[in-house]
């Protein structure tokens, strides 16, 4: 009641996505989706967007799939858009272009273990993309020796589980599990 008081004097992107965020948090998702949405017309930002796009993976992941889809034409250097997208395209069962986009925020920004995570929870990689996705988790694993996730992760990208392709070294596959376990 006080921040749609506020919005009648002052009808600004900041208050409407604090709205949102209050929304969210009291889960009530199509309310938090409208304040989004709003704040995202009056300010199409990088994190208004996405936090529109965000709102309805809850329960309109079309809508949500074509706010990403925006936001990745808007802001093509954006590793959060590009994880959007992947969230949005794995909710509609296209997991090979989810796995892609997830990929792409992972090139965007290298060095960052969040895409390849979210790659990860997938567990699914396309037959193309084996041997790139293998390498980037073999340079993050080394950048993060103490990641359980990553340590699985590439230990299930290289046991072939995900791809159909036949395990690269069984012993390596092990021991990676074994890491992933004691750091967990």
């Amino acid at each position: 009641a006080l921040g749609e008081e506020i919005l009648r004097e002052h009808d600004v992107a900041e208050i409407h996505s604090l709205l949102g965020e209050l929304y969210r948090e009291k889960n009530d998702f199509r309310s938090a989706a409208k304040q989004y949405q709003a704040a995202a017309q009056l300010d199409p930002s990088e994190e208004n967007v996405f936090e529109f796009g965000s709102s309805l993976l809850k329960f309109e992941g079309d809508s949500a799939l074509k706010i990403f889809r925006f936001g990745v034409e808007k802001y093509p250097n954006s590793e959060k858009m590009h994880l959007g997208l992947g969230g949005a395209l794995y909710g509609q069962g296209l997991i090979d272009d989810a796995v892609s986009e997830a990929f792409k925020a992972s090139e965007i920004n290298p060095t960052d273990p969040e895409a390849m995570e979210l790659l990860g929870q997938m567990a699914h990689i396309p037959a193309g993309m084996a041997g790139a996705v293998i390498e980037r988790l073999a340079a993050l694993t080394n950048l993060y020796p103490r990641n359980a996730k990553l340590t699985y992760y590439y230990a299930m990208a290289l046991s072939g589980r995900w791809s159909d392709k036949p395990p690269a070294d069984s012993g390596q596959v092990i021991q990676l599990l074994k890491t992933a376990t004691e750091l967990n």
